[in-house]
């Protein structure tokens, strides 16, 4: 790749001054994600269900120069959503980007799942 397509690919990629909601954040893909785009500019809104975890991730990236804040936040339940939200906005104020990445995943055979655990599944990954 030569230069040019380089700096075109990185203006492209610039979330300076963006506020970046970012669920599911605090492990795995999630974090990966945030990591990307807090190296990129943006400022990070972590979402998660662990907030030790999440602060403890805030505060890493803050040391890496990143400006990062930790929510609280089950996306099975609207009113935590809502609460989250409400954090978000009087903190970092709304959102410009969302990764809706929070999923969960069950393994063990198909047809030893119940009928609650294919619920919880489907209420994560889809609702």
């Amino acid at each position: 790749m030569n230069q040019e397509s380089t700096a075109r690919q990185a203006a492209l990629f610039d979330v300076s001054g963006k506020t970046v909601l970012v669920t599911g954040a605090f492990s795995g893909l999630g974090r990966d994600f945030a990591r990307v785009l807090g190296e990129a500019g943006a400022t990070l809104a972590l979402a998660g269900r662990r907030i030790g975890q999440g602060r403890e991730l805030a505060a890493a990236f803050a040391r890496e120069g990143m400006r990062a804040h930790a929510l609280e936040m089950d996306v099975r339940c609207a009113e935590s959503v809502e609460a989250a939200m409400v954090e978000l906005v009087s903190t970092l104020g709304a959102p410009d980007v969302l990764i809706n990445n929070a999923g969960v995943t069950l393994t063990k055979p198909l047809l030893d799942v119940t009928e609650d655990e294919w619920a919880g599944i489907i209420d994560v990954n889809l609702n």
